[in-house]
Order: C-alpha cells, then sequence, then structure tokens
C-alpha cells in the first residue's frame, strides 16, 4: 500500500529552529512538554506537532509496517510554506524545508520507502530577477 498524502517534520528541523530559527523569520513554541508549534513572523501559528508527525526514521518505519504502508509520499503541511515570508526568508525557508526532509529521506534510503516533494517560495514580493515569461 502507498500512502499519498503523508506529513512529516523532522525532528532536526525543530531542534535548528530552536537556535537558529529568526534568521528564517520563524519560532518554536514549547505549547506543553516535547509537544512544539511554529510561529512565524509575520503572526501565524501553526497547530502543535503531534507525536507521529517528529518520529525517528526508525520508528516512522515501523509505525508503516505496523499500518502495512509499503511507501509514502512525504510533505511538510501546506501551511509551514510560509508564503507570506520575504524573499530572503522564503528561499531560506524551503532550502532549509527541503534539506531536513532529504536527510530524512537518506536516513530511509536502504529502504525506498519514501518519497518527497520539494517544495518552493511563491513570496507575495518576486525579485526583478524572476522572469514571468
Amino acid at each position: 500500500m502507498i500512502d499519498v498524502h503523508a506529513h512529516y517534520m523532522p525532528r532536526p528541523l525543530v531542534e535548528r529552529l530552536q537556535t537558529d530559527g529568526a534568521r528564517y523569520g520563524v519560532s518554536v513554541i514549547e505549547t506543553e512538554p516535547a509537544c512544539h508549534a511554529l510561529h512565524f513572523a509575520y503572526g501565524l501559528r501553526l497547530r502543535p506537532f503531534f507525536a507521529k508527525l517528529i518520529e525517528e526514521p526508525a520508528q516512522r518505519l515501523a509505525s508503516m509496517a505496523a499500518t502495512g504502508i509499503d511507501r509514502e509520499i512525504l510533505s511538510t503541511w501546506t501551511d509551514m510554506h510560509a508564503h507570506a515570508l520575504g524573499v530572503e526568508q522564503g528561499v531560506a525557508w524551503h532550502r532549509l524545508l527541503n534539506e531536513s526532509l532529504a536527510a530524512f529521506a537518506s536516513a530511509t534510503a536502504s529502504t525506498s520507502r519514501s518519497w518527497r516533494p520539494a517544495t518552493c517560495p511563491t513570496p507575495r514580493e518576486r525579485p526583478a530577477s524572476w522572469s514571468t515569461r
């Protein structure tokens, strides 16, 4: 079975944002012990991440096996795409999201059980160097 709508938030991404989130316009809010939510500089606050959303790779694979899932297509929540970030922070944020999901995919590469689409920023203001052709 292939799960075509699987969400994931790499735990190392949360840890990185706890120390370097200002660079990306994101802060981490602890809503209860070991339960985190993201708050974007432009005002959006996401719901907290539930435990299965931030499982370690080995746990994720075990959960998939226990529920009969052979493969999954991973993505973050779409509200995490933070389209209201400025261009620089938006590009940096999406690069970090993509690198974090790629690291998870690498950690599970021997099983070839997770696929992930990349994200890209779509800021309200586009720099002149971005062609609209």
